[in-house]
């Protein structure tokens, strides 16, 4: 028999030992803990991202209907209320407030601040303190 064919025939026979399969098993499964722990981080940060995201678009809405009604009665925007949504209609999760002053040092010009506050998610079992996006602009009367 030929010596090559021989060395085939004792790899072939020998196998693997218990030892190496159990190295080889733990490898394998430190990998998929380490994956496993990956997409549930991946899974909660899209989840804050898209409530950011979403808190941003409230804010951004609501600044573009006060800056709407400025357009139309500027004089009247600092007596226009808008009352705090505590939840906001349609996103349970989210409060908004606006608020509409003077701006200091800057006749004919208003402030405009609009305030949402939400829970973010959180894979901890703690509740997780409130966040807020908030957004400001200062107009000014058109002459």
């Amino acid at each position: 028999m030929n010596p090559e064919r021989r060395r085939f025939q004792e790899l072939h026979q020998r196998g693997l030992t218990l030892v190496e399969v159990l190295v080889a098993l733990s490898i394998v499964t430190v990998g998929l803990m380490a994956t496993a722990v990956g997409f549930q981080q991946a899974t909660t940060l899209l989840e804050v991202g898209r409530q950011q995201t979403t808190a941003l678009f409230l804010a951004q809405q609501r600044l573009e209907q006060v800056k709407a009604s400025a357009l139309w009665d500027f004089d009247g925007l600092a007596s226009t209320k808008f009352p705090p949504e505590n939840p906001v209609s349609g996103y349970p999760a989210y409060r908004r407030e606006v608020e509409i002053g003077p701006t200091a040092g800057l006749a004919h010009t208003v402030r405009i601040e609009v305030t949402v506050t939400y829970r973010p998610a959180t894979t901890v079992r703690t509740a997780p303190s409130e966040r807020t996006v908030t957004l400001a602009t200062v107009m000014s009367r058109r002459r």
